[in-house]
């Protein structure tokens, strides 16, 4: 399984879609974390096939940690290529103005080691996909 999340800041100037407001806790207040230059909490449960206690990952994510998109590894771009033309595809309001082009771009910059071919396979099929949608 691969989850992507985007994160936007709390001070961020991005409009964001509207969502859903925290229900079971009071509204966050800024404290000395965020500007000391904390800027997420991720955790993580798991339990393996057969266990039956799951286990917690936490990881603190500070400012410093952060890299961008282009910055990013190879796989984590070539998977957010994948989730985009699933979106593209089932005309999801969440993919935006990201075009087949585009998602082909992203996965050629990211195609890395590719020994059986798969990732070159598949920006054939986001080329086939626009020429069927055109």
């Amino acid at each position: 399984m691969v989850a992507l999340y985007e994160l936007v800041p709390v001070n961020s100037e991005r409009t964001i879609a509207a969502v859903d407001p925290l229900r079971y806790q009071a509204k966050p207040e800024l404290d000395s974390k965020v500007t000391n230059g904390e800027v997420a909490t991720v955790k993580l449960r798991y339990k393996q096939p057969e266990g039956t206690t799951s286990q917690l990952i936490t990881h603190t994510v500070r400012n410093d940690e952060r890299v961008s998109f282009e910055q990013s590894n190879d796989d984590f771009r070539f998977t957010t290529a994948v989730a985009a033309f699933g979106l593209r595809l089932t005309g999801s309001e969440h993919i935006g103005d990201y075009n087949y082009s585009q998602i082909e771009r992203i996965a050629v910059d990211a195609l890395g080691d590719d020994p059986g071919g798969h990732r070159s396979e598949f920006t054939e099929l986001v080329r086939r996909a626009e020429t069927i949608a055109e």
